[in-house]
């Protein structure tokens, strides 16, 4: 985004002239997508679009644990995975909700800003297990509705800060 005029852009949110939104909901993104951080960028809105397979982060060690971003929504989308979001130490709120991610979703200290991420919404994707969210320990909504999981759900007694729990259209038949 090197245009001077990119505040008045469709989609773009600006403070002092660095975006601090990108609201680009239906507009018919497609692809592999990689993002590279923006230095204010604090809320990021991409859902309804057709991006394909992963969704990577590229390390910006110019903002490094200084990255603001808070809100990052992909719903809706195609995505199977994503990287990188360590890169986010701010995130508060992951929307992956209606993507393609298949079997075991991982979350690991390498792969997630576990601090402070407060808000997951997993639902509408075909994960039959969510491992490592005892790592979580900020969280307060977990959303995994509409999924495969089956058994017993168990929740880990490191996640005392979660306030709802969705688990509806699965297959659990119990709750630990």
């Amino acid at each position: 985004l090197t245009s001077a005029d990119h505040c008045t852009w469709k989609g773009v949110t600006c403070h002092n002239d660095a975006i601090t939104t990108l609201s680009l909901a239906m507009q018919g993104l497609s692809q592999h997508m990689t993002m590279f951080p923006l230095t204010l960028l604090e809320h990021a809105y991409f859902e309804d679009n057709n991006i394909c397979g992963n969704y990577t982060v590229v390390e910006d060690t110019a903002v490094g644990d200084r990255n603001p971003l808070k809100v990052l929504s992909l719903s809706n989308n195609k995505l199977r995975n994503v990287v990188g979001m360590e890169y986010f130490p701010n995130l508060i709120n992951l929307i992956l909700h209606g993507n393609y991610f298949l079997g075991e979703f991982k979350i690991t200290d390498e792969t997630f800003p576990a601090e402070s991420l407060k808000s997951l919404d997993l639902s509408s994707n075909n994960l039959s297990l969510v491992s490592g969210l005892e790592k979580l320990t900020s969280l307060e909504l977990l959303n995994l509705s509409e999924n495969f999981l089956a058994g017993n759900f168990i929740i880990a007694k490191s996640l005392s800060k979660l306030k709802g729990l969705y688990l509806s259209r699965n297959k659990l038949t119990g709750l630990e």
